[in-house]
């Protein structure tokens, strides 16, 4: 994946694909971890599908008798929804109206908390994920965020939409109008926070300083809860980024989501994808097998067996070993 820097506000509304080009849900927040700077899509099951299954109910009150392809008819949104299309493939009688309300208030409650380093591609309307359905389901559904460690982008105030028994903010302190101190005593607000898919990582904060937006690198930020800090002055420049050393570099690109943390500690021995994903919990092997050769790309990791069509095994490069080590805390990350 080549680098995508992409913003929070653009990036609202927008409707989030799998890989399987299925509808996961509309994004409406992004959710930042204050040690790792690591974002994190929270993504909600999409406004229409609710629209749609209230009036399904509506419809089944009216209409007797008729089978899918009429509700179809009246309602073709429900078929372009992952959530909904398994609860429709049933004919419509009178207990749709009380599914119907069971499923809107199961929507509801239900979100996807998505590494962004799992977007693949953006497009005007949509962000596409190298992740199927079934992974985000199994994996990110419902997933409660650290008010210790995470920020969320908007507060709750933002959303205009129907109710749902999960806030946008998931309780988080929000990053969206909070204030900036410089060292010189100088305040400006976040109006915009910028994250890189290539990384997984926010990336930039945007600010207004005396109604001149100013973009300021996440290094140069401090995030404290109730407290922002700014190393660099507002009236200064910038100050050049210390070049990354080659171990530090595949350090920090293999460790950047807690899969590839998990996948690299459980590396005790070369082992095959179908191990790990046993191993870690994992139902999908190709998901683990994905991020296998992710790290082969990081430099983190190396295939002993790329002869083999299946089961191949994977192992720890010189400099992965290194990053494992660290993880595991048997070795100090170089600064």
């Amino acid at each position: 994946m080549g680098f995508l820097e992409l913003s929070v506000l653009d990036c609202y509304g927008k409707s989030i694909i799998t890989s399987d080009d299925k509808k996961l849900g509309i994004f409406l927040n992004l959710i930042m971890n204050r040690n790792t700077s690591e974002a994190t899509l929270a993504v909600f099951p999409g406004l229409k599908s609710e629209w749609a299954l209230k009036k399904a109910g509506r419809a089944a009150s009216t209409i007797s008798g008729f089978g899918t392809r009429v509700l179809q008819h009246i309602i073709p949104e429900l078929y372009d929804v992952a959530d909904v299309v398994s609860e429709v493939q049933y004919e419509v009688i009178g207990e749709v109206s009380e599914r119907a309300d069971r499923k809107a208030t199961h929507i509801s409650g239900t979100y996807y908390c998505i590494p962004a380093i799992n977007v693949e591609e953006s497009n005007e309307d949509s962000l596409i994920l190298d992740l199927d359905t079934e992974e985000c389901k199994a994996w990110y559904r419902n997933i409660a965020p650290s008010s210790e460690a995470e920020f969320a982008f908007f507060d709750e105030s933002y959303y205009k939409g129907p109710y749902r028994a999960f806030p946008i903010s998931l309780n988080l302190q929000p990053l969206r109008g909070m204030l900036v101190n410089d060292p010189a005593g100088l305040s400006a607000r976040i109006t915009d926070v910028k994250f890189d898919t290539s990384t997984g990582n926010v990336s930039s904060f945007e600010v207004k300083y005396r109604g001149q937006k100013k973009f300021l690198d996440t290094e140069f930020i401090t995030l404290e809860y109730g407290n922002c800090v700014s190393t660099v002055g507002f009236q200064d420049g910038l100050p050049a980024a210390v070049p990354l050393t080659e171990a530090r570099k595949v350090y920090l690109d293999s460790t950047r989501t807690e899969i590839k943390r998990m996948i690299i500690s459980a590396m005790d021995r070369p082992k095959t994808g179908a191990e790990l994903a046993k191993e870690l919990g994992y139902p999908n092997t190709s998901a683990v097998s994905r991020q296998l050769i992710a790290l082969e790309k990081d430099g983190a990791a190396t295939c002993l067996t790329p002869e083999r069509r299946r089961n191949r095994q994977f192992y720890l490069t010189e400099l992965g070993l290194k990053a494992r080590r660290i993880l595991l805390g048997e070795e100090q990350f170089e600064t």
